[in-house]
């Protein structure tokens, strides 16, 4: 559709009249126009044949008041490479259907598309212009009579909720919106975790106003929300319920759950270990706030607790060596007297025999020392 068969396709429509030779000489030989950035595949410039030859069967099938059959083709055309006038008639078509906001779509994406060629200097006729325009007229007419539908949803959803109409999901920007819809039947539904689906049924009259509130049945559930202190970083914690790992939303994490028993553990690096067990009603919301205080690595007890045990060892070892030496070298009653050299040696044995009992007294309180460090760590690690 070029910019020159635009102006004779609005001619023809406002006028009412659509030749079979007209739309021949349409179909076949008049270019299509830019279509919107949605509309046609990426790098390409011209329409394919079957655009042109869909394009062509809907203007007879318009021409001849057969509406739903020529939008059924224009929405072939929109998805294959459309452009301004194929998107004005399909908004003519649905106009037609009484469907007004979905012919306000079409001719929003037909004033887009003739607007992005005219930025482009590619209206040298002015029939992209005028194209523009009939859009724009065509729009103001209609939403003056389009209905709105606003759905509202509770604050308190679970995050996989998602929301419905007619099949559609509603992006979440649009909650608690006013919706342009078509008159007549509607369908909402909702789903998410927990709770039943939900589903309901509308009907909208031309130029309506309705709001829907979305409130689900939920299921039998309960809250626990931990809260991390602010010395620990949510990205190096873990919790865990009945054994299964949760997602951490960040410094406060919700978890529904199902009413009963439940286990929860919150861990960290080189932090005690919080262990909350305990049952929750159906209803009951539950807050945790574990302290996650700092715990001794296991490996610092078990090293210092070696140390204790190896120094005591060696203290008695030193002390039964010392005793032993001594009961050895002292003089026996009755015996004759030694010479020099034997007092001599025995005195330095003595001497030798008193360093080692004063050095395995200093093990003894080295190695007590250890052993009251070693139960202070155990005290402090975490064993869990």
């Amino acid at each position: 559709m070029g910019t020159g068969m635009g102006t004779d396709l609005r001619r023809d429509l406002r006028g009412g009249v659509c030749s079979g030779l007209l739309i021949l000489g349409f179909a076949f030989a008049a270019p299509f126009a830019v279509v919107p950035q949605r509309a046609y595949a990426a790098g390409a410039d011209s329409p394919s044949d079957v655009a042109k030859e869909k394009y062509g069967r809907a203007l007879k099938a318009y021409g001849s008041s057969h509406y739903a059959e020529a939008l059924l083709l224009l929405e072939e055309v929109r998805r294959l490479h459309s452009g301004p006038s194929a998107l004005l008639l399909l908004g003519h078509c649905y106009s037609k259907l009484g469907r007004p906001a979905s012919a306000v779509d079409a001719y929003r994406d037909a004033e887009r598309s003739a607007a992005a060629q005219i930025a482009n200097g590619k209206d040298q006729s002015g029939s992209l212009k005028e194209t523009r325009g009939s859009a724009l007229e065509h729009m103001a007419d209609l939403e003056l009579r389009l209905p709105y539908v606003t759905i509202a949803v509770p604050s308190d959803l679970p995050a996989d909720f998602s929301l419905l109409l007619d099949g559609r999901p509603v992006p979440t920007d649009k909650w608690g919106t006013a919706l342009p819809v078509d008159p007549g039947g509607h369908e909402v539904a909702a789903t998410g975790s927990r709770m039943a689906p939900y589903k309901q049924s509308i009907m909208v009259a031309e130029g309506e106003k309705k709001r829907i509130e979305v409130n689900p049945e939920r299921e039998a559930s309960a809250r626990i929300v931990v809260q991390l202190p602010d010395r620990v970083t949510p990205t190096e914690t873990s919790i865990l319920v009945d054994g299964q790992k949760q997602p951490i939303a960040g410094p406060t994490t919700n978890l529904l759950l199902a009413p009963g028993p439940h286990t929860v553990v919150v861990q960290a690096p080189y932090r005690r270990t919080f262990r909350y067990s305990g049952g929750v009603g159906n209803g009951e919301n539950v807050v945790l706030r574990p302290s996650l205080v700092r715990a001794t690595p296991r490996w610092a007890t078990y090293v210092v607790g070696g140390l204790a045990l190896a120094t005591i060892g060696m203290a008695i070892g030193l002390s039964s060596y010392a005793k032993n030496l001594d009961d050895v070298n002292r003089p026996s009653a009755g015996l004759p007297s030694s010479s020099a050299t034997e007092i001599t040696d025995k005195e330095r044995t003595r001497d030798n025999i008193q360093i080692m009992a004063k050095a395995s007294i200093g093990l003894f309180v080295i190695g007590a020392a250890s052993t009251v460090a070693t139960a202070g760590l155990a005290f402090t690690a975490d064993w869990k």
